[in-house]
C-alpha cells in the first residue's frame, strides 16, 4: 500500500514517519530542497500552492495524510495561502489519480470567529467535505510530548522557571492537553479503516483543564504551588503583545 505523506519534516510527522515505513510504502512531501537522510522511505520536493507541481506526484497513491500547514505568522494572507490553497491543490490532486482515502489534520479550535488560523482550517475543512474523496478529519487539542516549542511545553517551562505566569483574560479558557504518540497511534489506525470514511474526530487528552487550573496542577507537581503568581492581561491587549512581538 502506497501512503503520501505531506507535513513530514514537522513535530507530528517525524512521528508518523517510524509507524508508516515499518508497515507500507511512504512518499514524503517536503517543501524545500535540502537535503534529508531518512531510510526505507523516498522523499519528494513541492510547492503545495503550486497545482502543476502535484499533478503527478500522487499517481499510485492509495492514502493522504495531509499534515502541512501554516500554524504561525503575522501575515494573515499566508494562512489562506498555504492552508487553503495547498489544500484545495492537494485535493484536487488526489481526486484526479482516485486516492482512496484521504486524512486531514485540523485543529479542534476551528471557528469561524476564530482568528485567521482557525478560519484557514475551517475553510480547508469545507475543500476536503466538499471532495469525491473518502476523507476523514482530524481534530486534535493542544499536542505534547514531540516538541519544546509546542504550547503546553512552553508552559510547563514557564512555571519551572518563573515565578509570574501571565493568563489571558481570566484564564478560563479550556485545554485538554493530548500526547502526541496517542495521536500517531489512532491515525496509523484509521488509515485502513473505511468506518473512519466522512467522519470528523476531536482528538483529546483525559482530562479537559481550566487554562488557570492547569498551571495549579504543574505548579503542584513542580512544588511551586505557593510561588506562582498568576497574572491576568486582557485577551485586547495579550493579542497586541503578540502583534508587537
Amino acid at each position: 500500500m502506497n501512503v503520501f505523506l505531506t507535513g513530514a519534516t514537522g513535530v507530528l510527522g517525524s512521528h508518523l514517519i517510524p509507524h508508516l515505513k515499518r508497515k507500507y510504502s511512504l512518499t514524503l512531501l517536503k517543501h524545500r530542497r535540502e537535503p534529508i537522510d531518512t531510510e526505507g522511505v523516498k522523499w519528494v520536493c513541492a510547492d503545495l500552492c503550486q497545482a502543476d507541481a502535484l499533478s503527478s506526484l500522487l499517481k499510485n497513491m492509495d492514502c493522504v495524510i495531509h499534515l502541512a500547514a501554516v500554524t504561525h505568522t503575522d501575515d494573515i494572507d499566508r494562512y489562506f495561502e498555504c492552508n487553503v490553497t495547498g489544500t484545495h491543490n492537494l485535493v484536487r490532486a488526489a481526486e484526479i489519480h482516485k486516492v482512496k482515502h484521504l486524512i486531514f489534520v485540523s485543529t479542534r479550535t476551528v471557528d469561524p470567529s476564530g482568528g485567521a488560523y482557525a478560519q484557514s482550517k475551517l475553510a480547508a475543512e469545507n475543500i476536503v467535505k466538499s471532495s469525491q474523496l473518502n476523507w476523514t478529519i482530524v481534530r486534535p487539542a493542544e499536542v505534547y510530548g514531540g516538541s519544546s516549542k509546542e504550547m503546553v511545553s512552553r508552559l510547563v517551562c514557564l512555571i519551572r522557571n518563573s515565578n509570574f505566569i501571565p493568563l489571558p483574560d481570566d484564564g478560563s479558557a479550556k485545554i485538554a492537553p493530548l500526547f502526541i504518540e496517542d495521536m500517531v497511534r489512532f491515525i496509523v489506525r484509521i488509515i485502513l479503516n473505511n468506518k473512519a470514511y466522512k467522519k470528523i474526530y476531536t482528538l483529546t487528552g483525559p482530562t479537559e483543564y481550566a487554562l488557570e487550573e492547569f498551571v495549579d496542577r504543574v505548579a503542584y507537581c513542580l512544588g511551586k504551588q505557593r510561588k506562582v503568581i498568576k497574572i491576568n492581561i486582557p485577551l485586547f491587549f495579550l493579542r497586541f503583545l503578540l502583534k508587537v512581538n
